[in-house]
């Protein structure tokens, strides 16, 4: 299948924002009322509201959605694109994905030694915020997906300016077996979930959030992602 080179995709920050944010430890428009504004994107990545042209459920106003799909026939044969949500291709996971994600490719495989399972392609979101000790990511995510046989894999990463990243398994298409409500395009759901992570230590983050394609790029799944917040505890 071909693949279409990265392009990053940055939406330009606004003074609204901007002063809207310093009450969330720098973190900006983690709601997406703005839309991408303050995000950085690579593959497939767009901002859907409830009533959305594939029928997701979304439990927020506006929720960020990253899919595995490609520009070409994945899902449905002769029908390019079906299930991609912005216009933009999925990427490379191991040239372009990783490296966006500042991970080495194997941290994004089931199986890094042997590689008998590795990520093929998919989209991811960043944004580089500081953060003190204490202080802790919250977001609710949901993972959709149509693929019943591969593990497709949605991550977080957690990538300091200084030290090691850290690389967070939040599903797979494995664990989506709940039917949508109205069953469109046989995507079945995960449901919505919430994660939160405390920092441990003082400094600039980027965090990133993926999604991949595991051991074939048929077959599409999605990670829709909202009320994403970095808060600093009350003294």
């Amino acid at each position: 299948m071909k693949l279409i080179p990265t392009i990053i995709r940055t939406a330009a920050l606004t003074v609204i924002l901007a002063s809207a944010a310093s009450a969330q430890a720098g973190l900006v428009n983690g709601r997406f009322t703005a839309g991408l504004t303050g995000w950085q994107t690579v593959g497939d990545a767009s901002v859907q509201a409830p009533f959305n042209t594939l029928g997701l459920p979304m439990e927020s106003a506006r929720a960020l959605v990253l899919t595995t799909a490609s520009l070409f026939d994945d899902d449905v044969s002769g029908q390019n694109g079906a299930f991609n949500l912005s216009g933009h291709s999925a990427v490379d996971v191991s040239s372009e994905l990783a490296p966006f994600a500042h991970a080495a490719p194997e941290q994004l495989e089931l199986d890094p030694v042997d590689h008998t399972a590795p990520s093929i392609e998919g989209s991811a979101a960043r944004q580089t915020t500081l953060v003190k000790t204490g202080d802790t990511l919250s977001f609710n995510w949901n993972l959709f997906s149509r693929d019943r046989d591969m593990p497709d894999t949605a991550w977080l990463v957690i990538a300091p300016v200084s030290g090691p990243n850290e690389v967070i398994t939040l599903g797979s298409s494995l664990l989506a077996s709940s039917a949508l409500p109205d069953g469109a395009d046989a995507l079945q759901q995960t449901g919505w979930q919430s994660f939160s992570y405390t920092f441990q230590h003082t400094g600039h983050v980027t965090l990133t959030w993926a999604i991949a394609d595991v051991n074939d790029w048929g077959q599409t799944s999605m990670l829709a992602l909202n009320t994403i917040e970095v808060t600093t505890p009350v003294p």
